[in-house]
């Protein structure tokens, strides 16, 4: 990764590895490891909330200062952070009960909510990438990198 990584490419990483930890989870689930799927989720869970929290913390704050700053898209994406913590918490809580069903029903209602917030968040990252200037665009991939 280069001295002109976007901020979408940065991102993209830190989903690469949220994707393959929900693989993994959903491969002990559809087999029936329930077991192994509640200790995968625990670790999707553990992604997911530093993943959220460096949005919340870094991503956010950038868009909202920035001139392309869209508050209804910030206010989605936020909502959108409590309904993924919901959700891979019912996912982990119903495969530690060892309930295949409601963890199958959790983990495809995982699925669309984080497709959906993927979404709006490539559109948040081209927006910052296109916005900010060069200093700012560095600033801001320093504080992701960490």
């Amino acid at each position: 990764m280069g001295m002109d990584a976007t901020i979408a490419e940065r991102m993209s990483e830190q989903h690469e590895a949220i994707d393959a930890r929900l693989a993994t989870t959903a491969m002990h689930l559809d087999a029936g490891r329930l077991a192994m799927a509640a200790d995968a989720a625990a670790a999707l869970a553990a992604a997911l909330r530093q993943h959220a929290h460096v949005e919340e913390a870094h991503l956010f704050p950038a868009f909202a200062s920035s001139p392309v700053a869209d508050l209804d898209v910030l206010a989605t994406m936020h909502a959108q952070h409590a309904e993924i913590a919901e959700l891979v918490a019912a996912l982990s809580a119903a495969a530690a009960a060892h309930d295949q069903g409601h963890a199958l029903q959790a983990k495809a209602a995982l699925h669309a909510a984080l497709g959906a917030h993927d979404d709006e968040e490539e559109l948040l990252c081209a927006a910052l990438d296109r916005s900010l200037d060069a200093a700012a665009r560095a600033a801001l991939l320093a504080q992701l990198a960490r």
